[in-house]
């Protein structure tokens, strides 16, 4: 199956100077028979889904992430994966923190897996009637980077610790004040 999509965005992440690698597609969902439509699962992917990996190094940590095309649907998902799963005892809290979390943020969302502790961030696009370039890509990627980078520490912690989320996350979002350091002035200097 040609997959141009796919193509585009790995040489425009190549031009970005990151270092993409393709994983093997994920096969298309039987489609289920009348039948077993009431008990199918409605996440099984209704297209083969193509998958290009890379490393990425934040200013706090270094993780994967996933960039998921779907061709058909000219749909494109970025997944940066925290490096920690979150053990079973440490979830409800976790999830409690990343809903807190999510309800501020404009562009994308953490995502926790519950059966197996993955903490995932999510921003995706539907580029259907647009033209793909450089920036929007850009957009795309670094706006999922940077979100995945500033509640990193926080989130280990989470995990590691019982300190209180609320301190957590407000450690997370106002730097400046732990650190004397100004997120603004550093990112435009």
């Amino acid at each position: 199956m040609p997959k141009p999509l796919t193509d585009q965005i790995y040489q425009l992440l190549l031009e970005e100077g990151l270092q993409p690698d393709y994983l093997p597609a994920i096969p298309v969902a039987d489609t289920p028979t009348e039948s077993e439509a009431s008990t199918a699962n409605p996440l099984q992917p209704h297209e083969p889904i193509h998958t290009l990996r890379l490393p990425v190094r934040g200013k706090h940590a270094e993780w994967m992430c996933l960039v998921r095309i779907f061709e058909q649907t000219e749909r494109v998902l970025v997944y940066s994966i925290l490096p920690a799963h979150v053990p079973t005892e440490r979830r409800h809290d976790v999830a409690l923190m990343l809903t807190q979390i999510n309800y501020g943020l404009i562009l994308g969302n953490f995502e926790l897996d519950l059966q197996d502790g993955e903490v995932r961030y999510k921003t995706s696009l539907d580029i259907e009637a647009i033209s793909l370039n450089a920036t929007v890509l850009r957009n795309l990627l670094y706006g999922n980077f940077f979100s995945l980078d500033m509640y990193y520490h926080a989130l280990i912690q989470a995990i590691e610790t019982d300190h209180p989320i609320e301190q957590l996350i407000y450690q997370a979002e106002h730097p400046n004040e732990m650190t004397g350091f100004d997120l603004v002035d550093d990112i435009v200097h």
